[in-house]
């Protein structure tokens, strides 16, 4: 998942929530989309506001924890991202791990949320799908790049000696099949074609879609063959580099609008509106860059994506995934995160003040009265006036103007939710009721909102 809720001092990553929760999403097919126009740019810019938020009911520890923050990140021939913070209460952004932060007391509550302003910019979609479409039906088109020597530098950062068990029994399943399918061997494929298709057998053939409280380490992903979105993509990543492909996993979130959905983890409460968190494989291909090979969800593909980050490291942690879970045994709290593109965040906060976010919060999360020992907040609201001006840093109360710059994540600490089957991993997908609060200008809009932060209550 991400870095979802965890204690700072423990390195232990709620970004694990991500990894766990990475099968609560629908696994999509690609689906026919015809061009608009030949001449796509060369990058493509979306913004979307992103919403987290969380109540502690009551903690057994003292603790300084870290709630997932997309962060500033860039990875060069494949997308760059920026994140603006909007408005923040009861949280504090720290500069060394670039996330924002608070304490939980024993035997005492808490709450807060920040909401921040992410423009992405990647390859076109259509552009990258169009590759994917016609690297799978034909690995050897005229229309994929026939260079296959990858730039140095590329192949130094993200191109190691693949883990053993990979290539001693994946990578034979796959050629083989590849055989079949194509009549050719691997040899005489393009790069890209390659890819693809090596992508298409590890999300679709080879391993069974199988959600999973924990992520799994790559030997039993492959004795059982049997995994969720970030376990696939880590063997995937190992199998492109026994090809020298350079791969990485990205995490974050994939924006769906209107699909939420909640997601126990021990005494803690996930909610999820308009996105999913998902882990899936970028891989690099001369002459086009880093292309999405995301056959679970369509990440870049066909739906949008926040990264929370990316990490070349395939190696899972048991001791990570106790403390993970350990962490949320001691709490008893709901988490929402909530992505909204400006139009859907206008109807619902032109008119309210972030005290009212904070009352939608708490009845989202089912927790009425006000928190002990705690006083009306006074808050910069926020109104149709922040969402338009450019000067959004202003309502920010000791925070920085932009969130520092993060390259990679490491996934020994946190992995990633994927959006797979919903039937089969208990969630409940959004009513009509959610859709309609939605939509309303008024305090229920509000609480919708404060829903959503409180559905995805990824501690991090």
């Amino acid at each position: 998942m991400g870095r979802q809720l965890h204690a700072w001092s423990s390195t232990l990553g709620l970004g694990l929530v991500l990894a766990f929760l990475l099968g609560v999403l629908v696994v999509l097919q690609l689906p026919n989309i015809s061009p608009t126009s030949s001449n796509q740019p060369a990058y493509e810019c979306t913004e979307y506001y992103f919403f987290n938020g969380i109540v502690v009911f009551n903690s057994t520890i003292n603790e300084t924890l870290v709630l997932e923050t997309p962060s500033n990140v860039t990875l060069e021939e494949g997308f760059n991202q920026t994140v603006t913070p909007i408005v923040l209460h009861g949280v504090v952004f720290n500069e060394t791990i670039k996330a924002f932060t608070f304490n939980v007391f024993e035997n005492e509550s808490f709450e807060g949320f920040f909401i921040t302003l992410v423009k992405v910019c990647t390859v076109p979609a259509f552009k990258q799908y169009k590759v994917v479409r016609e690297a799978l039906e034909n690995p050897l088109s005229d229309s994929l790049p026939s260079i296959s020597q990858v730039p140095a530098g590329i192949a130094e950062k993200y191109v190691r000696t693949p883990y053993p068990k990979v290539v001693e029994v994946v990578k034979p399943a796959f050629e083989q099949w590849f055989r079949e399918r194509y009549n050719m061997s691997v040899t005489s494929a393009k790069l890209a074609g390659l890819a693809v298709a090596a992508a298409y057998f590890i999300y679709k053939v080879y391993i069974v879609y199988d959600p999973s409280a924990l992520p799994r380490s790559i030997d039993e992903v492959i004795e059982t063959r049997r995994g969720d979105c970030d376990d696939m993509s880590r063997i995937l990543v190992e199998l492109l580099n026994a090809y020298g492909i350079p791969a990485v996993i990205a995490y974050g979130y994939t924006y769906i609008s209107g699909f939420n959905y909640t997601m126990p983890v021990e005494n803690v409460t996930y909610k999820f509106i308009n996105n999913g968190p998902h882990g899936f494989v970028l891989a690099y291909i001369p002459d086009l860059g880093w292309i999405s090979l995301d056959f679970l969800a369509g990440s870049l593909l066909y739906y949008p994506f926040i990264f929370e980050g990316y990490s070349r490291e395939t190696a899972v942690s048991k001791e990570a995934n106790e403390q993970f879970l350990d962490l949320h045994r001691k709490l008893q709290a709901t988490q929402v995160i909530a992505v909204f593109t400006k139009e859907e965040l206008s109807r619902v906060v032109s008119k309210l003040g972030t005290q009212n976010v904070l009352e939608v919060l708490r009845m989202l999360a089912g927790y009425k009265p006000l928190l002990p020992g705690r006083e009306t907040v006074t808050q910069t609201p926020v109104t149709q006036e922040v969402l338009t001006t450019q000067e959004t840093t202003s309502v920010v109360s000791e925070h920085p103007s932009s969130i520092p710059s993060e390259s990679e994540v490491s996934t020994t600490s946190s992995t990633r939710s994927e959006i797979s089957k919903v039937e089969s991993s208990g969630v409940q997908p959004a009513t009509g009721a959610t859709i309609v609060l939605l939509a309303v200008l008024t305090l229920l809009s509000v609480i919708v909102i404060t829903a959503i932060i409180a559905r995805k209550h990824v501690l991090h």
